[in-house]
């Protein structure tokens, strides 16, 4: 993220950024910013990452893992419904913005979106990061910190 940060300022003429991060993102873009808060004007963290306790939901980080898995559209749709009442899932995402999504993502991802089903190849890294850090109550970032405010 560093090496980021730095190339964008210095191609730009900037000293600071403003940063999003998103999932397994606001941990790299929590931290980052926790390391090097004169290089960040502001942070947006959507959907963070909490301790996580017991088994995953995306995966099994005891087990081998390959460089990625697929993850398909009703699974990932599922994922971003994942706690919210029933009752309120038709008002938590408007028509058209998941599918909007999926095509976006399938987009990206010619080989993932050819693949019976289609999936969208999700690296594994995140899953790795989770068992090592996230799982063992030792985040890569402490929202505590005096000096970040989200």
């Amino acid at each position: 993220m560093s090496a980021v940060v730095e190339f964008i300022c210095a191609r730009n003429g900037l000293d600071r950024l403003n940063l999003l991060g998103w999932s397994w993102g606001t941990a790299i873009m929590a931290g980052y910013t926790q390391d090097h808060l004169a290089r960040v004007n502001k942070l947006t963290l959507f959907a963070p990452l909490w301790l996580i306790k017991g088994t995953p939901t995306i995966g099994d980080p005891s087990g081998k893992l390959g460089a990625w898995r697929g993850v398909t559209r009703e699974e990932a749709r599922q994922r971003w419904l994942r706690g919210v009442p029933e009752d309120a899932q038709a008002a938590l995402i408007p028509n058209g913005v998941f599918d909007a999504f999926w095509q976006a993502a399938q987009a990206t991802d010619p080989q993932g979106a050819a693949m019976n089903p289609p999936v969208l190849r999700a690296p594994n890294g995140v899953v790795f990061d989770a068992g090592r850090y996230w799982m063992k109550d030792a985040p890569t970032w402490d929202p505590r910190a005096s000096n970040v405010r989200c």
